[in-house]
């Protein structure tokens, strides 16, 4: 008998330890846990049937587990599948965010002349741009978050601009950007040239943003006019903005999109090639 604070407690009868001795020595899986109540009268599982649970964990005489070898050789193959997967599925969500991004660019370049003729009466052309005017323009009718003369966002632009292959810097070009800088709430920022005639030029993810490159998220854009030095080719389609490299703009040359190119104009024609392809994103980041 056990006497805890005056409390007698029977002591369990000897056969009970013999009993798992003898389980033990017969190699039996486990010993189940006291039954607290499950059977009426079962006290010191005396009387109670021993129901040992599976082990889920495969078993090697005595012992439990893995060995190192196999658990090593299990994370070199979930390594090596990661290597070969991980690369694609970056690639490809960028891709797409990149062509969702430049679709958008598009449909904004080519909803702004609409403005203007709604606001105006008459059709936006280099000859009447203004880039007080125009700014308001796009605050009407756009979420802008910022609106700066000159080129001074595309100067502040992190990493500074390059050309298509990556061979050199659009500083000294700054000819092009210079008539005003637009940000939009999203980030996509517009630079605008008025020189030979009206050039909307589009980072699409943001001046802030990687890559900043022609070709890859900045995207130039002409708009059709009927004065200018391109007319004879221009007029057919006035009053509307086109992706540069288009029939209808100043620049077709499709070697201004070439990945060997080493000229600052390379990339000015890579809107055109992005928009009659529909595998330029995939190709461009594969």
């Amino acid at each position: 008998m056990l006497n805890f604070k005056n409390k007698v407690v029977p002591t369990p009868p000897l056969q009970n330890y013999l009993k798992y001795i003898s389980l033990w020595k017969n190699n039996i899986k486990g010993f189940p846990p006291l039954d607290r109540g499950g059977q009426e009268g079962c006290r010191y599982n005396d009387g109670c049937k021993i129901n040992p649970l599976p082990s889920p964990l495969p078993r090697r005489g005595n012992v439990l587990g893995f060995t190192l070898a196999e658990v090593l050789i299990t994370l070199v193959i979930i390594g090596v599948i990661a290597a070969l997967t991980v690369p694609t599925l970056i690639h490809k969500h960028r891709a797409e965010e990149f062509e969702s991004r430049f679709k958008k660019a598009v449909s904004v370049i080519n909803a702004i002349p609409n403005y203007f003729k709604l606001d105006n009466a008459e059709e936006l052309t280099c000859e009447n741009y203004n880039d007080k005017n125009f700014a308001n323009l796009l605050k009407k009718h756009l979420q802008v978050m910022r609106v700066e003369d000159g080129a001074v966002i595309f100067n502040q632009a992190t990493p500074k601009y390059r050309n298509f292959s990556n061979t050199a810097d659009l500083t000294t070009s700054g000819g092009w950007f210079d008539n005003g800088n637009i940000v939009l709430n999203d980030g996509m920022t517009f630079f605008i040239d008025n020189d030979n005639g009206l050039f909307i030029t589009v980072d699409i993810n943001g001046y802030k943003k990687k890559p900043n490159r022609f070709g890859y998220d900045l995207f130039c854009f002409s708009l059709a006019h009927k004065i200018g030095k391109y007319d004879e080719i221009t007029q057919k389609g006035n009053g509307k903005a086109y992706p540069m490299g288009h029939p209808y703009t100043g620049y077709t040359n499709p070697v201004s999109c070439s990945k060997s190119g080493d000229s600052e104009k390379n990339g000015l024609t890579c809107a055109y090639e992005a928009s009659k392809n529909p595998n330029y994103f995939k190709e461009l980041m594969y």
